[in-house]
């Protein structure tokens, strides 16, 4: 039943060509999983485990003890589509959608504080059985993102008490993230929930030495990282030495993120400093984080944890105790992520939660179609609701449209007129069915997106 929900809502022909790439065996590609999903990822993953679209490692060799295993996430801290709006002068009103001009850092910044929204919480680590999370506070790493993309705005460096602000506003917008997370943790589980927080610059000088002892191990270096980037810009003569400079910027900053990723920095840093006190972890991702079309993951990680001796879950190596699971994220049904390509005022978020709320009671006749998985706001509550009885209710209501579809092709009339009236009828007697199912689907969604984001501070 769940794989039909997954189908209902994704386009099957994509979705086999993801997982064909997410499982392919050539050695030159960086991801090599599995899609069976065994009986462990079931037990990990519980009625959430539809999501799961591909894996590493041997899951049904492992014992697994959902008590002696943590989930590993980071927080984003701020989406894909609105980082593009800034690096072009540009702000979107989270309440509104409008965009307008922005002349100061200190506009950015308060937008910064005041702007999260539900696709950055589910994104940030993935629901499972177990009670014990870890989650990675990349504050340093994105202030000084941030810091790079306004100071070409602006055409400047930007000053202390500028540098200052924007270091502060990652911070404030980390800790209303954390309150967010844990809530809706608690909320999708029906349980408490513990999160550990971990403050990437707490560690860093420890972490950056690690890092780069584990790319010297594996022969993995700047030159060899940067190349294919630099095929890919062709650069002139004249700009080549400055694109090798920001290159050479960004896989230092990036390889820090992918460090993240290896069982290195679990032993070494999570482990270390009691942020994580279970035997194995797990890194419960968006799929896209595994696809070998982002050539720095590729480079760097190809020998470090993915293929060869270092593959996850492999006892005696680096990553023997950490785990990959890629599923589905917040997107449409053409797997187009939210963070890319949709605004942040049509996500729910911590200004428009309320009109968000009201527009989708309002849309409740069109979310009694046959066509559900045509509707965004029935796209959202698939994405975004995770706690077991709403994914009972989608089963059901799924379930009596694709009952209803089977029908509908199996009428035998001939006469036009009476087959309308037939499917009709039909039609009417589905909905009626799953007016009630979408009802509570509904209020459920619309209770969790009301706690979550009330009373922030």
């Amino acid at each position: 039943m769940k794989d039909n929900l997954l189908e209902y809502f994704r386009d099957g022909i994509r979705l086999s060509r993801i997982q064909y790439d997410l499982t392919s065996q050539d050695t030159s590609k960086t991801y090599q999983g599995k899609t069976k999903i065994s009986n462990n990822i079931t037990e990990l993953l519980g009625h959430n485990s539809f999501r799961c679209i591909s894996h590493t490692g041997d899951f049904d060799k492992i014992k697994l003890d959902l008590n002696d295993i943590t989930a590993i996430g980071g927080w984003c801290a701020i989406r894909t589509k609105d980082l593009n709006n800034i690096k072009n002068n540009l702000l979107e009103n989270p309440l509104t959608g409008e965009h307008y001009r922005f002349s100061t850092v200190k506009e950015v910044c308060e937008w910064v504080k005041i702007t999260q929204t539900l696709d950055q919480i589910t994104e940030a680590v993935g629901v499972y059985q177990g009670n014990n999370y870890t989650i990675i506070s990349e504050r340093k790493l994105w202030a000084t993102k941030l810091e790079k993309t306004l100071e070409k705005c602006f055409g400047r460096s930007l000053s202390q008490k500028e540098l200052q602000s924007v270091y502060d506003a990652i911070v404030i917008s980390e800790e209303r993230k954390y309150i967010i997370t844990q809530r809706y943790l608690d909320l999708s589980t029906g349980r408490k929930n513990s999160i550990r927080r971990i403050i990437d610059e707490d560690h860093l000088e420890e972490m950056e030495k690690n890092k780069n002892i584990l790319l010297e191990t594996h022969k993995v270096y700047v030159e060899d990282l940067m190349k294919p980037l630099m095929e890919r810009k062709k650069p002139s003569s004249e700009n080549r030495q400055r694109e090798e400079a920001e290159l050479i910027n960004y896989i230092t900053e990036y390889t820090k993120v992918w460090y993240f990723f290896t069982g290195d920095y679990l032993e070494n840093i999570l482990k270390k400093y009691g942020y994580v006190d279970t035997t194995r972890a797990v890194l419960i991702n968006p799929w896209q984080y595994a696809a070998n079309y982002e050539i720095l993951f590729e480079q760097t990680l190809n020998k470090i944890i993915l293929n060869g001796d270092t593959r996850y879950l492999k006892p005696n190596t680096v990553n023997e105790n950490i785990a990959f699971i890629a599923c589905i994220s917040a997107e449409d049904r053409s797997f187009k992520s939210y963070k890319s390509h949709r605004k942040a005022s049509s996500i729910p978020n911590t200004l428009n939660f309320k009109g968000y709320q009201s527009a989708l009671r309002e849309d409740m006749i069109k979310l009694n179609t046959t066509f559900l998985s045509d509707n965004q706001f029935f796209g959202d509550i698939f994405n975004f609701s995770q706690d077991s009885n709403s994914i009972r209710l989608l089963n059901e209501v799924v379930m009596e449209n694709l009952e209803f579809s089977q029908v509908k092709k199996e009428i035998q009339e001939k006469d036009s007129q009476k087959k309308t009236k037939i499917v009709s009828e039909i039609r009417h007697q589905a909905l009626i069915n799953n007016t009630p199912k979408v009802s509570e689907l509904v209020e459920d969604y619309t209770k969790l997106i009301s706690i979550i984001f009330s009373d922030l501070p």
